[in-house]
């Protein structure tokens, strides 16, 4: 053709206002593409409008779902849960030996050594270390019950400290109480030669015999029957006591003081061992732990449900 002048102006041909229209709504070309993984965006090019971009989508909405199922899929922590399983263990461990001791306590004479086991450090690194352990499995049960559960502890630990000092201030005076009987002895003997009615020293010796063996059954069943025949003894003493020699009614008076701190404390050792006996601390442990382990039963068995659809769903 003829050649054209290098200042003429190349003609360019318009694009139709409906073209525009068209390339403006074409999913291949807008900028949705650009936003979809490189397969997705393959996938739309070679099957061409409106059609890939519904490809896309669904491609998309799958794999969300199966992420989700994935998640849901995952199985539990063994580890942490046997972390929190040891942990109730240990707390259980410390209840009973808790229990041991009152026991021994009740059926003692001899009070009990110091406690071996630092009982306070051990109860706060249990209830640090299941407080830790609980958040990391995450479970609505633990965050629930746990509060209550060290709670539970700490009013039994603060009982047992209360019970320790009740129980050895009654066995200090009982053993105080029976040691009244060599030295009643003693002085009964110092006393014959001068003092004319014997068969006064007589009866003391045996009231005071019957008073230490009711004593020593109060200790062991501070029953209100036992404490009445102990009182009622003491009486009997307390008023023979200005018909002996000074000496005696020196002892006498020693042996009532012993017995009233006996009165005194037995019945509070008796009262804290009670409520300690009737106390939920071991039994909150048990049941929380059972709870637990239902608990992640039926997380498994749902994890299993959704690991049977993640195969269905990749299958399809």
């Amino acid at each position: 053709g003829p050649s054209r002048s290098p200042t003429t102006p190349r003609r360019c041909s318009r694009t139709p206002k409906s073209g525009r229209h068209t390339l403006a709504n074409d999913p291949t070309r807008t900028g949705i593409t650009l936003r979809l993984p490189r397969d997705i965006r393959r996938w739309a090019h070679a099957a061409g409008g409106a059609r890939g971009a519904l490809v896309a989508v669904a491609v998309l909405a799958l794999a969300a779902i199966s992420a989700f199922l994935y998640f849901k899929s995952r199985s539990v922590d063994i580890g942490k849960q046997n972390e929190v399983l040891g942990y109730f263990r240990e707390l259980k461990a410390i209840d009973a030996r808790w229990d041991v001791e009152l026991m021994r306590a009740r059926i003692e004479f001899v009070p009990p050594p110091s406690a071996a086991m630092d009982y306070a450090s051990a109860l706060a690194h249990v209830q640090q270390g299941l407080t830790v352990s609980a958040q990391d499995v995450k479970s609505p049960l633990l965050e629930r019950e746990l509060p209550g559960l060290n709670k539970a502890f700490a009013e039994k630990a603060d009982l047992v400290a209360q019970f320790r000092k009740a129980s050895a201030a009654a066995k200090q005076a009982l053993k105080l109480v029976m040691g009244a009987e060599t030295e009643i002895a003693g002085l009964v003997r110092a006393s014959w030669r001068d003092f004319t009615d014997r068969e006064r020293l007589i009866a003391l010796e045996n009231m005071v015999i019957l008073l230490l063996a009711d004593a020593q059954k109060y200790q062991f069943a501070p029953t209100a029957a036992q404490r009445k025949n102990v009182e009622a003894l003491v009486a009997d003493l307390r008023d023979a006591a200005p018909r002996l020699p000074p000496a005696l009614t020196s002892g006498i008076a020693g042996l009532d003081s012993n017995i009233q701190e006996l009165l005194r404390a037995k019945p509070t050792e008796d009262a804290l061992f009670n409520k300690l006996a009737l106390h939920t601390a071991g039994p909150r442990v048990d049941s929380l732990a059972r709870a637990f382990n239902g608990d992640l039963d039926e997380t498994r068995a749902g994890r299993e449900v959704y690991r049977a659809y993640l195969a269905t769903c990749l299958g399809a």
